[in-house]
């Protein structure tokens, strides 16, 4: 495959485990649309489109697994109650271990 069918398909994959990734960062801290940008760009080497993770945040949001709040002109968000015990429930289900594989293989595949 050609770079640029690589680079492509590296964007369907992250765009498919948007919402995981999201939810996963804000376990560690609160962060904004920016902020995930950025993330995103210096995990996987590429950069997403700020639509794309602001329609990805506002779903989470109107499913009430996220809030987000007003900080210094900026909207931040939070877990709410609810998508950390999504998370929590997703990680007794599968074991964290095998969560981390999980994302360890999503990493492998997406960074290749």
């Amino acid at each position: 495959m050609n770079n640029k069918t690589l680079e492509k398909l590296k964007k369907k994959m992250l765009k498919s485990f948007m919402d995981v990734l999201i939810l996963n960062e804000l376990q560690v801290s609160s962060l904004s649309g920016y902020d995930f940008i950025d993330i995103i760009y210096k995990e996987y080497d590429t950069l997403i489109s700020p639509g794309t993770i602001y329609a990805m945040l506002y779903s989470l949001e109107r499913n009430g697994l996220i809030e987000a709040i007003e900080e210094k002109q900026k909207r931040v968000y939070n877990l709410t109650v609810t998508g950390e015990l999504t998370i929590q429930t997703k990680k007794r289900k599968c074991g964290t271990s095998k969560i981390l594989e999980q994302n360890n293989h999503i990493t492998t595949l997406v960074c290749a």
